[in-house]
Formats: structure tokens, sequence, C-alpha cells
């Protein structure tokens, strides 16, 4: 079973990293990549205390969130210690490399907590934050640097982080008032 799913994760990988080069993905792939690798997420998660009393809990628990689930990420990666696909697959299109372990992926963790926890606060905006964390999670694919597994375990990550910053910020919150 399990050499079946590693040969799954392998066969996906190859499907969405060689379709092609395309100078539109090449280029939306980047631009998810700065959204986390360049702050861009933390920057507007801060941008928001300066608003009102519900944008400074948004930013409060998303600065949390996101913190918490770049430390967990990190502390997962060096437990697991799994290696980039470039490591293990010849013929692989490599838009960037990377000096870490490749599982969990932490843009996925950062994009869908980030989307748990803005989706909870903006409503109306719920599909975006998803559909957004969901092409920064196939980006990192296309980019050669994560095997599926590793962004389907980013989006966990993510997702469960985010949703117990918003308990633990709701619990805080309302006992505080």
């Amino acid at each position: 079973m399990i050499e079946l799913l590693k040969h799954l994760d392998v066969s996906v990988f190859r499907t969405l990293n060689l379709c092609g080069t395309n100078p539109w993905f090449d280029m939306m792939a980047q631009s998810f990549d700065m959204l986390v690798s360049k702050g861009i997420l933390f920057v507007l998660a801060f941008c928001l205390i300066f608003f009102t009393k519900k944008d400074k809990l948004v930013s409060i628990t998303l600065l949390a969130g996101m913190n918490t689930a770049y430390f967990l990420n990190t502390f997962i990666k060096n437990i697991v210690q799994r290696n980039r696909p470039y490591n293990n697959i010849i013929n692989v299109n490599i838009r960037h490399m990377m000096d870490s372990f490749s599982f969990p992926s932490g843009h996925t963790a950062l994009a869908f907590t980030f989307a748990i926890i803005a989706a909870h606060f903006y409503k109306k905006y719920t599909m975006v934050f998803y559909f957004i964390a969901a092409l920064i999670g196939l980006s990192r694919i296309y980019d050669g640097v994560h095997y599926p597994s590793d962004v389907i375990g980013g989006m966990i990550l993510g997702l469960v982080t985010g949703k117990v910053l918003l308990v633990l910020t709701k619990e805080l919150w309302t006992n505080g008032e």
C-alpha cells in the first residue's frame, strides 16, 4: 500500500511539474511564491491592526496562526527530513532550489492558515482565500520543490493550526470583554 501511495505521489508530481513550461504559469507560480516567501501575507495581516477592533482581532489571529504554522512546519520538516523531489527524481523542471526539507510544504501551510482565519472573519471572500491557497499549493509542485503529499500535509497543518487559533482567539477575546 505504501509503495502504491509513493508511486501515485511521484506520478501526480510528474504530471503537474512536467506539464510544460508556460510563461503565464511561471509568472503566476513566482507571484504565489513571493506572497509567502517575501512576507507579503504577514504584511497584509499586520496592516489590519490599524483598522477596526474586528480587524485588530483578525490581524492578531492571522499573525499568531501563521507564526505557529511556520514553527510547527519547521519542527515537522526537521523530524521527517524528506528530500525535495529534484533530489530523488530525474528530469524535473526546477524553477528554484530550496535548502530545507520537503515535508510538509511551508508555503501551503501558511497559505491555508491565512485562508481559514481570513475566511472566518470575511466570509464573503471565503472562496477567494481558499482558491489562492490551493493555487499556492499547486505552484509548489509546478515549481518542482514539493511532492503532492507535501502540499496535502501543508494544507492539513495550515487548516488545523488556523482552526485551533480561531478557537483560542474566540476564548481569549470573549473572556477579555
